[in-house]
């Protein structure tokens, strides 16, 4: 184990103090910032573009380095088919290429070609007069790829480039090779040395005249784990992110489920990827193994709170396949430091139920003023009522709860008003018979559950938005449920019909206030008219209707005729259907709001078959259709001026 570094204050400035003034962000100039930018590593640089449009293009007026490195990436591939074991620096470079890249397979010509892509775009971004240095580094095929590498290496010779650096890992016959007519237009450009210096683009380097408080600012707006590897910038940046009071947000929630979906060759997101890999650089000798996983995990986030120096923190979350028996006193550390902290949002999500799911007791709480906290979320978290009620009671800022998959949940209630309380989501609790919360100034409730529960909120003056899915939805439009006459308020509603236990589409009172309306629907539901008709009509000032078809799949029958509504929708403009196939069913549907809808301005297909699983559990895996020959006859169907959306 490492030797302890000195206590922070020797490394920090002495004189180092967080003060809540306003942020100075704003106040940088461009010049500065990309002073910044420069010293961090190039795809982490790239992922700045987020942060505002201001800092959308920045990066691209850097000139230190243009580093594309994802030698690693089929390696990784390799080594995980055949389970063998991997360091954590192996997957550090290349992550952030396959960030926000759809249904991205492990396969070799797959990943060159977004790796190509990749690189493209970025120089094509880039404004910068010279760089210092130019480095490719992944398995390519030179034969294939050639015209591209050669437009690279014309790239690098125009930007003036200092030191040049190709590594494409393939020999034989489909190796690159280079000739020296690349260089012939480029000869007046010496390599290796720079005929302008990069100071004269952006000036002297600035950086270190900055505070520490502006630093922290700076820090805060990053992810946290970008935050954290900052602190191998240089001595003074090493505990700078330790001051932060924004959010510790450790979340490794899809780092199993992609060690699945490897194993058994399937599709996956590149955002699966985002959020877990900063854990594991540097760790040696990771093995794709739960508990040596969790291990890690529990690890990472213990260093991380030993070294938080912040008096407060807005926001503590864990998110991760977490044993709750195995690491329970750990995460009773956990929580018992971010009420140490004062934390405003507290959020635990384990992924782990049955015997190993994580227990919640009150006991946990008692020594902790529970003033500053304004948000709980609790999910895979075995809770009581008791022990819910023990912690709403003593939280008189209360603004949002939300509790998902926990068995041992039976009644939710308090005996005292939560007056604060706007948001309530209770998902999934299968144990569940009652909620019974006064709750004055609720704004919106969310309940998904396969069985009727008794839901007791007291008066709404302020309620306009509803979800409910499963059997309360019988239970919503009978006239003893209390909700029911909080109907007419309604601005926003999502149902989702699952269950076989009704016989028919159920009928809604007219809601004269509702804005929004999505609709979840299996069979037999799709196989009525009025799924579309009546609810319209009971909307009458309806502007965005989402149906979401859970399941879909029917035949086409030839030519479908629509009736023309007797008063058509006059307020209608957004119209959304999800899980498309081109089938009689959802084209009747779209092509009915298509011809009743004179003010619709917009309709958006999303051609894909969500199912079940994904709608109550979240763990979608959709699959591309080929719709798009059904969704070219609706676009001839459409009025001018309505924009046609496909996804």
């Amino acid at each position: 184990m490492r030797k302890r570094q000195t206590k922070l204050a020797n490394i920090v400035h002495t004189n180092f103090t967080i003060t809540h003034q306003k942020d100075r962000l704003s106040e940088l100039s461009d010049e500065i910032l990309v002073s910044i930018l420069s010293t961090l590593p190039f795809m982490e640089m790239q992922r700045t573009s987020v942060l505002s449009k201001r800092w959308r293009y920045l990066w691209t007026f850097t000139t230190c380095h243009l580093d594309f490195d994802d030698s690693r990436l089929l390696t990784l591939v390799w080594k995980t088919f055949y389970q063998q074991k991997f360091s954590g620096s192996e997957l550090d470079q290349y992550l952030m290429m396959l960030v926000n890249l759809e249904n991205t397979e492990f396969e070799e010509n797959s990943l060159r070609t977004r790796f190509v892509s990749w690189v493209n775009r970025a120089l094509e971004l880039h404004q910068g007069n010279t760089i210092d240095e130019f480095r490719v580094a992944f398995d390519m095929d030179g034969r294939k790829f050639k015209s591209e590498i050669d437009n690279w290496i014309c790239f690098s010779l125009r930007k003036k480039v200092k030191k040049l650096s190709l590594d494409f890992m393939m020999d034989g016959v489909n190796a690159y090779t280079l000739t020296s007519q690349i260089f012939h237009s480029y000869i007046r450009f010496p390599g290796g040395k720079a005929l302008t210096s990069p100071s004269e683009d952006i000036g002297p380097d600035r950086l270190s005249e900055l505070s520490d408080e502006i630093l922290v600012s700076i820090l805060s707006t990053l992810p946290f784990m970008e935050m954290q590897r900052t602190s191998v910038l240089s001595k003074r940046w090493r505990y700078l992110w330790t001051f932060t009071t924004c959010h510790l947000d450790f979340d490794d929630s899809r780092l199993l489920t992609l060690v699945w979906k490897t194993f058994y060759q399937q599709k996956f997101s590149g955002s699966e990827l985002d959020q877990y890999l900063m854990m594991l650089v540097n760790l040696e000798n990771t093995e794709f193994e739960e508990n040596s996983l969790r291990t890690r995990f529990v690890s990472w986030v213990n260093r991380a709170l030993e070294l938080h120096q912040g008096n407060t923190i807005d926001e503590f979350r864990v998110a991760f396949d977490m044993d709750g028996r195995k690491f329970k006193s750990e995460i009773d550390n956990w929580i018992c430091f971010s009420l140490r902290k004062k934390v405003k949002k507290l959020s635990l999500d384990f992924m782990m139920d049955g015997v190993n799911a994580y227990t919640l007791t009150s006991q946990i709480f008692h020594s902790y003023s529970l003033d500053s906290l304004t948000a709980l979320s609790l999910t895979y978290v075995k809770v009581t009522g008791e022990v819910l009620e023990y912690v709403l009671s003593n939280c008189p800022f209360i603004e949002i709860l939300h509790v998902e998959n926990s068995e041992s949940l039976v009644n939710l209630k308090t005996s005292s008003p939560l007056p604060k309380l706007k948001n309530l989501e209770i998902l999934n609790c299968c144990s569940l018979k009652q909620i019974q919360i006064p709750a004055i100034n609720l704004v919106s409730f969310k309940y998904c559950g396969v069985k009727m529960i008794r839901i007791i909120l007291g008066d709404l003056p302020y309620f306009v938005d509803l979800s409910v899915t499963g059997d309360c939805v019988r239970y919503l439009l009978e006239d003893d449920c209390p909700i029911s006459r909080y109907l007419s308020q309604l601005e926003t509603l999502e149902l989702g019909l699952f269950t076989k236990e009704f016989i028919q589409f159920p009928i809604f009172p007219e809601l004269r206030n509702l804005r929004q309306l999505k609709l979840d629907l299996c069979p037999p539901f799709m196989d009525s008219f009025r799924c579309c008709t009546s609810l319209l009509k009971a909307f009458p000032v309806l502007h965005r209707f989402v149906l979401k078809f859970i399941g879909l799949d029917g035949p086409w029958n030839g030519e479908i005729k629509v009736p023309r509504a007797k008063y058509p929708h006059q307020c209608l403009k957004v119209v959304e259907l999800i899980g498309f196939v081109g089938c009689t069913v959802d084209m009747k549907l779209a092509l009915y709001v298509i011809n009743n809808a004179p003010s619709l301005e917009k309709i958006i297909i999303d051609a894909q078959i969500p199912s079940l699983e994904e709608v109550l559990h979240d763990s979608s895996n959709p699959k591309k259709l080929g719709a798009i020959h059904y969704v070219k006859q609706l676009e001839s169907r459409l009025a001018p001026g309505v924009e046609l959306v496909v996804l």
